[in-house]
């Protein structure tokens, strides 16, 4: 591999993130009501980000457009 071109970067949250985020949806009381308001509804945090990365989902299906060269 000579070169990577990365558009958009993502990070594997931890196991404990997972099991916290589940534990915080039962039981709102575990995390302080500021960092409840910023993190909750979860729902409506996933759907901004398939709304917001429409440019992402349109590049991952063309990989070779750009970057493939004629021999």
């Amino acid at each position: 591999i000579l070169g990577i071109h990365v558009n958009m970067l993502s990070a594997t949250p931890k196991s404990w993130d997972l099991v916290k985020a589940i534990l915080v949806a039962y039981i709102p009381s575990l995390i302080p009501p500021a960092e409840y308001k910023a993190f909750y509804p979860f729902l409506q945090k996933v759907k901004m980000l398939i709304a917001e990365s429409g440019y992402f989902h349109l590049q991952s299906t063309k990989p070779d457009t750009i970057g493939e060269f004629p021999d």
